[in-house]
């Protein structure tokens, strides 16, 4: 471990709206074609209450982030530190799935309006070979390093915002000019479509069902905890608010202009919708032009997007000892973690293969493991006000908000199962494969035991003498395993408290050495039965041992990074019960993100 704290970026508002906003921006090229398709005429109002429904979200993830912002692993470091390792793992493998979806889904998008371009020509080129190209290059890009990819990231959302901009003035002058006849005729096929018996639905589930595919407009918003700590004190919140009033803004009326002047059959042909708008609205192709560039461009964000938030939480569960740290190995000179970002790309395509690089069940998978995520933020912060409701943060979200934010995952899933009952287990296998590999790994200390007993039971056999060597083998990498001590910064002396942190630690953790550190300003204040409770739980876990150390300086994140350095230890193997204090502060002098990522493993 490097020796001093990691430097932090201190992003402002705009910068850090900018990484998740290509993202969250950018999704409005797959969507609007999508809400289309199932709400017709309704379009730009369901898009505008999905929009609406977005607010509960922010108040939730800003009291995470405000409680628990020292890990950009998102809800996997939420629940790692609310519950146990292995609901946290969970949590893992399904924002592991909404990262890959994030980059199968852009890169499907940007071939599709590439591939658009060229079917005017005397060629046509192949969008899933234009897919493969894309997502093989930026991966290719992102282990060249990106220096000051937060500059990069706010230029190529400014341009977004601007194109945007210049499609909405140019469509509502061209709506001027070409007068109503065009939506009317809209309205009188859609409403036609909706009301037909043969469809069996009516205005109101139609904006049902608009509502629920147009959440898949709004994906990126999860992934904005994954910078939390570069992000400037004060400055999350204000990025939240930015990214939210920006699709306010443009994904709803961008809907409404498509539908003003593009007839029905233009909108439905599969076509860039918007590139299409830019056309008739420009006059010519070069509003056209700046639309599919853009779309590209942010398009080629998301999927640095998804890379990004993917090799991330990677790097956690490697510090975490869940997955091998073969993961973190990094190139010599831009220091990319290159194991990922391959592992990314494999998936990527692996997805991108089996769903047919079809994007409408692209955007399917990758708008149910948004709306999983978005609720798992909700689900999260129920845990952490129920179990740790004296950790310090601010601002706080009211219970019934979360509640509501919970309710609207919910219902929105299952409408969206409803609208494509085959995607319930194209999601699950999905899932389940990310979720059992996974599981596999953080357990696969006590698979190694289990397999040691199997070679055991083969002793007896005529191949007696390969099962000892393969037993030995295992049960000396089962010990080195079990070698990697972990750190548990105890406060009193407490039996109960000492006794349920050793419960953790050997439920929860491959590990059969436990540091119990206690912490002092003088003597005086050591807990007079600190000795004498160390030896009974030393003594009532036998299979962890367990050493007392004291260290004569107060608890500061000073202190704890210097005592971990000069242990071995990383701050990720660190742990501690629920601190207290004011506000968003311990004992009104650090917040908890100063600390480096210590994990509360006890209220």
């Amino acid at each position: 471990m490097a020796s001093g704290a990691p430097q932090r970026l201190q992003l402002g508002q705009w910068k850090a709206s900018a990484i998740a906003g290509n993202a969250v921006t950018g999704s409005v090229f797959y969507a609007l074609p999508a809400v289309v398709a199932v709400s017709s005429v309704l379009s730009p109002i369901s898009i505008l209450i999905a929009c609406l429904l977005l607010y509960p979200f922010r108040p939730v993830i800003c009291e995470l982030a405000s409680a628990l912002s020292a890990s950009n692993a998102g809800n996997y470091s939420y629940l790692a530190n609310i519950s146990t390792k292995l609901i946290a793992v969970l949590a893992a493998a399904i924002t592991l799935l909404d990262a890959i979806a994030t980059g199968a889904v852009s890169a499907g998008t940007a071939s599709a309006y590439i591939a658009g371009e060229t079917l005017t020509s005397h060629t046509h080129i192949d969008g899933r070979l234009i897919s493969v190209l894309l997502l093989v290059g930026l991966a290719a890009l992102c282990l060249l390093g990106l220096r000051d990819s937060s500059s990069v990231a706010l230029g190529m959302f400014v341009l977004h915002v601007v194109t945007m901009i210049m499609l909405i003035v140019a469509g509502i002058v061209a709506w001027v000019r070409s007068g109503n006849s065009v939506l009317h005729n809209n309205w009188a096929v859609g409403m036609a479509t909706i009301r037909s018996p043969a469809t069996g639905r009516g205005i109101a589930r139609a904006l049902f069902d608009g509502v629920c595919v147009a959440f898949v407009g709004l994906t990126g918003f999860e992934c904005s905890p994954s910078y939390i700590n570069q992000v400037k004190p004060g400055e999350f919140p204000k990025a939240l608010r930015n990214l939210h009033i920006i699709v306010l803004l443009t994904e709803a009326p961008l809907m409404l202009l498509v539908l003003a002047l593009i007839p029905m059959e233009g909108i439905l042909s599969g076509a860039n919708v918007l590139a299409l708008l830019g056309q008739v609205a420009g006059r010519g192709a070069w509003l056209k032009f700046f639309v599919v560039v853009d779309a590209c461009l942010v398009l080629c964000g998301g999927i640095i997007t998804g890379i990004v938030a993917f090799c991330g939480l990677v790097d956690s569960l490697c510090d975490d000892r869940v997955v091998p740290r073969v993961l973190q190995r990094r190139l010599p000179r831009t220091g990319a973690t290159y194991p990922s970002i391959a592992l990314f790309l494999a998936l990527t395509l692996v997805m991108s293969a089996t769903c047919g690089f079809n994007l409408t069940t692209l955007s399917s998978v990758f708008s149910v493991s948004f709306l999983c995520v978005m609720t798992l933020f909700g689900i999260s912060l129920v845990l952490l006000k129920y179990a740790r409701p004296s950790l310090p943060r601010n601002p706080i979200a009211n219970l019934t908000t979360v509640l509501l934010g919970i309710g609207i995952g919910i219902t929105a899933m299952a409408g969206n199962f409803a609208l494509s009952p085959v995607i319930i287990v194209q999601t699950l296998v999905y899932f389940v494969a990310l979720a059992a590999v996974l599981i596999a790994l953080a357990r696969r200390v006590d698979l190694a035991r289990i397999l040691v007993w199997l070679v055991e039971q083969q002793r007896s056999s005529v191949f007696g003498r390969l099962p000892l060597k393969l037993e030995k083998q295992l049960i000396g990498w089962i010990r080195r395993e079990r070698n990697h001590p972990v750190i548990y910064f105890a406060k009193s002396d407490d039996i109960a408290v000492l006794a349920n942190a050793l419960y953790y630690i050997q439920q929860n953790e491959p590990t059969s050495k436990c540091k119990l550190v206690h912490c002092y300003k003088s003597i005086d204040e050591i807990p007079e039965q600190l000795d004498e409770t160390f030896q009974l739980v030393d003594e009532i876990f036998p299979t962890v041992t367990v050493d007392l150390v004291f260290v004569e300086a107060p608890f500061t994140p000073t202190v704890v990074q210097a005592i971990t350095e000069r242990l071995g230890i990383p701050l990720s193997r660190s742990f501690i019960s629920c601190p207290s204090g004011r506000g968003a502060l311990i004992g009104s002098e650090h917040p908890l993100c100063d600390y480096g990522g210590l994990r509360i493993i006890l209220p």
